[in-house]
């Protein structure tokens, strides 16, 4: 009979000590300003509630050379790098350790050159012996024998979690020993699009809730619950077309941003840019409608932008989803043509919508029942 992966945990770790100090190595490029370390601080915060301590280590702070493959840490100096860096410091850190996070982003499949140099120059924590592992397969001794639980912890842009696959089978094959379990797999897809969560109230909340149960749970119980692995999961939007529709708008609104900035003009940072341009802003209007308050609404929303290049946009309404495309449609339920600088400013709430339409700043031609309900089809979470 198969066991829930919870139970195989439990059973897994029944004879280990409790967890009391967790061991993380961040190994993100960017440190403290990526998606890893957002997601990773909910993920201490439940460490911390539960009684636990977290050390964080930022291999991007740490000098750790590429493995020769001389294997000097098994014949001239067994235990023992050839390197002189810091790697030294972090097998130390390493033997004394009973709980290890692994926490970095997905880069290409798997994990970033500076964890793959730290995880290759681990190589003195083993000894050469060929040996039959618990399945059958020929493995190595550890050099320092210990009871430790493994978590591998991992944020990636793409909204399928299935992209995780060849990562995980990674570390399951590393951390497959009695002595040596995997006792979570915290993995969150489409972390890009995390800031546009936080618009969609009660799914961002929920994300974050479940990071910091997962570190409680490592805490409480010496291991994290298939559910709370799930809930870390949850989908931003519905339908993927939407994390790429988004993720497509950015990336051309910062080459649009980084092609001015060659061209030397002061536009700013590319965070306030991305506030401003249309492509990225209507994009975002779609990424957040509202379907409990549409039903089986069906419209096309044209926006006629003024003074704008290619500021022709409309917004398709059908099946409970909303799509921002580039152009004119055919037959638009409702048209507005505006100033950009104006739907910007009713964008941003510096402009009464109701109001400016009165004053004439912008038009409205169609469905304008439609267009009192904007505010309801794509404002924020009750």
């Amino acid at each position: 009979m198969d066991r829930s992966q919870d139970e195989r945990r439990r059973q897994a770790t029944e004879a280990f000590e409790p967890v009391r100090e967790v061991l993380v190595f961040q190994g993100s490029p960017r440190g403290k300003r990526g998606r890893t370390e957002e997601c990773l601080q909910p993920f201490l915060e439940g460490v911390g509630q539960a009684g636990g301590r977290a050390e964080m280590v930022y291999l991007k702070d740490y000098k750790i050379e590429h493995c020769l493959g001389c294997f000097s840490c098994w014949m001239k100096h067994p235990g023992r790098c050839v390197h002189q860096d810091d790697m030294a410091v972090l097998h130390e850190k390493m033997r004394e350790a009973c709980c290890m996070v692994v926490a970095a982003p997905l880069y290409v499949y798997s994990v970033p050159g500076l964890v793959k140099d730290f995880l290759d120059r681990s190589l003195p924590m083993i000894e050469p012996w060929l040996v039959e592992g618990p399945d059958g397969r020929t493995t190595h001794p550890y050099r320092w024998p210990k009871k430790r639980r493994f978590v591998l912890f991992s944020v990636c842009g793409f909204p399928e979690v299935s992209h995780f696959e060849s990562l995980v089978g990674m570390f399951q094959k590393m951390w497959s020993h009695p002595d040596r379990v995997m006792v979570g797999t915290v993995l969150r897809p489409s972390s890009e699009s995390l800031p546009q969560a936080q618009r969609l109230g009660p799914v961002y909340g929920r994300i974050m809730d479940a990071f910091r149960r997962a570190g409680q749970e490592l805490v409480e119980l010496g291991w994290i619950r298939e559910e709370t692995e799930r809930d870390i999961q949850t989908p931003v939007f519905d339908d993927p077309r939407t994390a790429r529709d988004l993720g497509n708008a950015f990336w051309r609104t910062a080459q649009d941003y980084y092609e001015a900035k060659g061209q030397g003009r002061d536009l700013g940072s590319l965070e306030e840019y991305l506030t401003t341009r249309p492509d990225m802003m209507l994009t975002g209007m779609a990424a957040v409608y509202r379907a409990d308050k549409g039903g089986d609404l069906e419209a096309v929303i044209q926006f006629i932008l003024e003074g704008q290049p290619n500021g022709e946009y409309h917004l398709d309404i059908a099946g409970g989803n909303c799509y921002c495309r580039a152009g004119r449609a055919e037959k638009p339920d409702l048209t507005i043509t505006t100033p950009w600088s104006v739907w910007w400013g009713i964008a941003k709430g510096r402009i009464n919508g109701q109001e400016a339409l009165m004053q004439g700043q912008y038009q409205a031609n169609g469905d304008l029942g439609l267009l009192m309900r904007l505010g309801e089809l794509f404002g924020g979470q009750d």
